[in-house]
């Protein structure tokens, strides 16, 4: 046979709580910070993230993917990615892809280039 509280127990478990807790609405945060700014601390710090942005400008085709290895952090490429957007409002993309160039194309573009090698800056 379960237990089931009447009137008076919830009574008592009513007065108990209000005496634990107060006359407070308990729906909201369970504590409140009024620290001004407070926030943990970055994981990537300004400095890296300069070094991040030197590379990704530099190498527009680098994949954020390899840049933790890159440049030694102990970050993962998701943290990089998630501080660019916060901070910096750059947005993830994949890394363009570069265009191969095949042996034929490859010897196409030499022999154009040495044909036209000769002409004046009025012709380019």
């Amino acid at each position: 046979m379960a237990f089931r509280p009447n009137e008076a127990h919830l009574a008592v478990m009513r007065a108990l709580w209000q005496e634990d807790m107060g006359d407070e609405d308990h729906n909201g945060p369970v504590a409140v910070d009024g620290r001004v700014n407070n926030r943990g601390v970055q994981k990537l710090t300004e400095e890296n993230l300069n070094a991040v942005i030197k590379v990704l400008t530099n190498d527009p085709f680098q994949a954020v993917k390899r840049l933790p290895q890159r440049l030694n952090l102990n970050v993962t490429e998701q943290t990089i990615r998630t501080n660019l957007k916060k901070r910096l409002n750059i947005k993830y993309c994949k890394a363009a892809s570069k265009i191969q160039l095949q042996y034929a194309n490859r010897n196409q573009r030499l022999q154009y280039a040495l044909q036209f090698q000769i002409g004046t800056e009025e012709q380019w």
